[in-house]
């Protein structure tokens, strides 16, 4: 008998599968039918088990509970931006959100056994996803509607514009009102690099980089250590401009509905003037003005207090 192509030696053909239809004995079904039986009883105890193994140590999958509050599902340990921090999904919510490590604790099994983890389901998912669309785009129109108020604004003082027909009250009601303001939104704080745009301080230091080390006077004026090592101390904020970090680093937004959020930098185009950060605190990414943003060169989990 001629052996079949490509067959080594001491292998045994694979025989011909049997095209019969004759019926099976009645045992022989109850034989295949025990053997799925045992099959899916295995299968159900290795997911068990698997299950089980989740909450021993902390791994993606693990339901933990986080502050000692609300319970979540582990999404990610490693790669998320920030400090020791880590990516959840809420029990019930379709996003996720990033926490500290050290506030994450798993959850017992005997807990889970008397009240199983709810997995939140597609349609909520969607529900989810469509709400935070909503949320952008309204922060991105009100950001785009400050934007344009202040131009107008600036056009207006440009080209004497003003109207003459109010009152000497109103305008003085208007320029107190500007005032506060402009005094609360002073955009300079500590751990910013800044770039020194006038020469009347330091004529060697001017187009130079530093880094913000103090503010005062409600952020009218900082402390500076340029790039060289000097100190420079009380410099004004209209000397100063911002300084921006490479793509990939960390940012700060000075203004709008998420100042003083941090980010990395996605994008930059000089250009047209905008540039794109991720928000580390929910993962939003956000596209708004380079002279918004700010290199940031302190810690990720620095509350900054105004």
């Amino acid at each position: 008998m001629p052996r079949p192509h490509r067959l080594g030696l001491g292998a045994t053909p694979k025989l011909p599968e049997s095209s019969s239809n004759r019926m099976k004995r009645p045992d022989q079904v109850q034989r295949e039918e025990r053997l799925k039986q045992q099959h899916a009883e295995y299968q159900a105890k290795r997911e068990e088990q698997i299950r089980r193994d989740k909450q021993k140590t902390l791994q993606i999958g693990s339901i933990v509970r986080i502050d000692q509050a609300k319970r979540g599902k582990m999404v990610q340990l490693l790669g998320v931006p920030g400090l020791n921090q880590v990516l959840v999904q809420y029990e019930g919510e379709a996003s996720n959100t990033s926490v500290k490590k050290a506030s994450v604790v798993l959850v017992s099994r005997e807990e889970l056994e008397e009240r199983p983890y709810q997995e939140v389901t597609q349609k909520a998912k969607r529900e989810q996803e469509d709400r935070d669309g909503r949320k952008r785009i309204k922060r991105e129109e009100n950001d785009n509607e400050s934007h344009k108020h202040d131009r107008r604004e600036y056009a207006d003082k440009r080209q004497g514009r003003h109207d003459s027909s109010k009152d000497s009250s109103s305008r003085n009601d208007y320029q107190e009102t500007k005032r506060r303001r402009t005094e609360s939104e002073h955009w300079l704080i500590p751990n910013i690099r800044v770039r020194l745009v006038a020469k009347k301080l330091s004529s060697r230091q001017y187009k130079q980089k530093g880094l913000v080390l103090d503010v005062t006077h409600r952020g009218a004026y900082a402390t500076l250590q340029m790039s060289d090592g000097q100190i420079l101390d009380r410099v004004p904020e209209r000397y100063l401009e911002t300084a921006l970090p490479k793509v990939g680093g960390n940012a700060i937004i000075l203004t709008g509905s998420h100042r003083l959020c941090k980010g990395k930098l996605l994008e930059r185009n000089s250009d047209s003037g905008q540039g794109v950060v991720q928000v580390f605190e929910d993962m939003n990414v956000v596209k708004l003005s380079l002279d918004d943003m700010a290199e940031w060169c302190g810690p990720l989990d620095d509350d900054i207090e105004l």
